[in-house]
């Protein structure tokens, strides 16, 4: 086939989460296909993204992104109303609109006969909403009322509590006025798109859920000692994270304490801001890293990996990097969302603080039982979380969309 891969975000180097599945995806799509990229990025490429890029598609160009208006905060109700029932596509973009990717989207399409068009990101639609004789995916990653309506649950104060609420009814609207709209959608994972059916009801609904690199993602020295290091991490400028990594410190880790005098905990992620680099404490044995070069050392050393989340949307693919990495994990149930588990088996869960605390001190003090959740993690990614099945799924799609065209 032919396709062109457009994305709100620059694929490489992967910075976050938007840019961890679509590049993992869309490597091995393009050595199925024949992929053309257009994305569009903050800031000008280094010559060694580039150079990634250009060897893995048939052809790729990127657009600095044009400054969004910014609009003084007016508290008025008027405003508040409005913006709830009337979202502004600016809330949801990364960058204004810009006619030079809508022209070059137009023209790749035409001069390549394209026979897919692929997108990546909530306001895709104003480039390639107007195509007609090409098939059209929007991919939209987490669905944006899940996300919201989880980090509105999360607040306690009142002022940052209506805040949320604004925000969650807000993206509701978004979301069946805009997105509604869009006719093929993929989505990462069987929650997400049970709200994204009631609320687009008319929308053909692909789930592709997150996978693992798992031959990057391999230990080659499992520390088996009895040191007790703990362990989590994600990008630390993501609110969830942030409300995580501040829950594990304040609340879970000194339950730890007091059963394992010797417990350390590492906080792994790129992007800490003043919240969390304020966890940092060493009396405590608490370690915030910021920004390491490779994260397989840490999960090496690490002897329960902890995963707090209590909001958030999709799969969360820090799991499957312990998986991958044979490191034994609990978790909240919000964090297992959208993956087979197996508890008891290849996870420990909790819901509250002292049952994530009680379950990961289960765990240091019993190495066989970190074993076997190693062993039967690891096996789970093998089995069933690849990157190539992922292809599959969007083979599979794009089949039956040509065969409709």
């Amino acid at each position: 086939m032919k396709i062109l891969l457009y994305s709100h975000t620059l694929l490489y180097p992967i910075l976050t989460g938007r840019e961890l599945r679509i590049f993992h995806v869309w490597k091995l799509m393009a050595k199925r296909h024949e992929v053309h990229l257009i994305c569009q990025t903050a800031e000008e490429p280094s010559r060694d993204s580039l150079d990634v890029l250009d060897n893995l598609f048939a052809s790729s160009s990127y657009f600095l992104y044009k400054s969004l208006n910014s609009q003084p905060n007016r508290y008025s109700i008027f405003k508040i109303i409005r913006d709830i029932y009337k979202p502004p596509l600016e809330d949801y973009s990364l960058s204004a609109y810009d006619d030079a990717v809508h022209e070059a989207i137009e023209k790749k399409v035409k001069e390549e006969k394209i026979d897919v068009v692929y997108t990546y990101g909530l306001s895709a639609r104003q480039y390639v909403g107007n195509l007609q004789k090409t098939a059209v995916v929007y991919d939209i990653g987490d669905d944006p009322t899940v996300l919201h309506f989880r980090l509105m649950r999360e607040k306690k104060d009142l002022i940052n509590k209506l805040r949320a609420i604004k925000a969650w009814l807000t993206a509701r609207n978004f979301e069946k006025k805009e997105l509604s709209k869009l006719k093929n959608v993929v989505i990462i994972s069987f929650d997400d798109a049970k709200v994204h059916r009631r609320l687009c009801p008319a929308n053909n609904i692909t789930i592709l859920p997150n996978g693992v690199d798992a031959e990057f993602f391999k230990t080659t020295g499992k520390s088996l000692s009895d040191e007790s290091v703990l362990m989590f991490s994600g990008v630390m400028n993501y609110e969830p994270n942030i409300s995580a990594a501040q829950y594990l410190c304040r609340e879970i880790f000194p339950l730890i304490k007091k059963e394992v005098p010797e417990a350390a905990l590492y906080i792994v992620g790129r992007y800490p801001g003043d919240r969390i680099k304020a966890l940092d404490d060493e009396r405590s044995g608490i370690t915030v890293t910021g920004a390491v070069a490779d994260i397989r050392e840490y999960f090496n050393k690490t002897q329960v990996y902890i995963c707090p989340l209590r909001s958030g949307a999709g799969i969360k693919n820090k799991i499957l990097e312990a998986w991958a990495m044979e490191t034994p994990v609990v978790a909240t149930p919000l964090s297992c969302e959208g993956i087979e588990v197996a508890v008891g088996k290849d996870i420990l869960v909790g819901e509250t603080a002292e049952e994530l605390a009680q379950q990961t001190i289960i765990l240091l003090k019993d190495k066989e039982l970190r074993k076997q959740l190693a062993y039967h993690g690891r096996r789970k990614v093998e089995e069933k979380y690849s990157w190539e099945s992922r292809c599959d799924i969007l083979d599979e799609l794009f089949n039956k969309l040509i065969r409709k065209n």
